[in-house]
């Protein structure tokens, strides 16, 4: 039995909102707890440090310092990410694709004539499509990988090192995978061994069972 699923962009960029927000309350005052005079410091003379700074002189005075560190870090923060996204999250969409294309090729065997890239303008979205047919288990590596490689990986890596532009990196990598994170919790209850198409036009997937529900679901599209 063919199933297609489909996400909304529109709802996806609105969600990428609220995941800043949680990313910007966890990671900020970790690292900040951490890393402390790292912190102050390799933010000096930047806009996410500014965006702090103000925040933090906007806390009542009765406020403790460790508190005005922590509020002033996850309010500055967030605009200072917000305002990240937009500028780095384009610098991150062509590393983002070319990993979905190059784990489909290691993962699910596929060729790179396999692969398509592109822009959807309308709904402000690159995409990287895959023409083979996958198994669910492959899919969820292809969907999943740049959010462990450009988000999740640097996140850590800058709570063991430091480096407070790495953690900024791996925030907005975080966050411009909110359409991948979306995708991965609708397969989540589905056998791995399920095969998984594509949509080669929006943000979905077909599952089916059959080589004749595959050459149906390529007819209808």
């Amino acid at each position: 039995m063919i199933r297609k699923s489909e996400i909304s962009l529109l709802k996806a960029n609105l969600l990428s909102l609220l995941l800043a927000a949680v990313v910007a309350g966890v990671l900020i005052p970790l690292f900040s707890w951490i890393h402390p005079e790292k912190f102050m410091s390799d933010m000096d003379n930047t806009l996410f440090y500014k965006c702090i700074v103000y925040m933090v002189e906007l806390m009542p005075d009765t406020a403790s310092t460790m508190g005005n560190i922590i509020i002033g870090g996850i309010m500055g923060g967030l605009f200072g990410l917000l305002y990240a996204t937009v500028v780095l999250g384009f610098l991150l969409l062509v590393p983002h694709e070319l990993i979905h294309g190059l784990t489909a090729i290691v993962v699910g065997k596929a060729k790179w004539k396999d692969l398509k890239f592109g822009m959807m303008w309308k709904k402000c979205a690159a995409y990287c499509h895959c023409n083979k047919p996958l198994t669910v288990a492959q899919y969820r590596w292809v969907t999943l990988m740049p959010l462990i490689l450009l988000g999740i990986i640097p996140s850590i890596l800058s709570l063991i090192s430091g480096n407070s532009f790495m953690l900024l990196y791996g925030m907005i990598g975080i966050v411009v995978a909110i359409g991948d994170i979306w995708i991965a919790w609708l397969l989540r209850k589905e056998d791995g061994s399920v095969k998984v198409y594509d949509h080669p036009s929006t943000a979905g997937y077909f599952l089916f069972d059959t080589d004749e529900e595959f050459e149906e679901i390529k007819k209808s599209i």
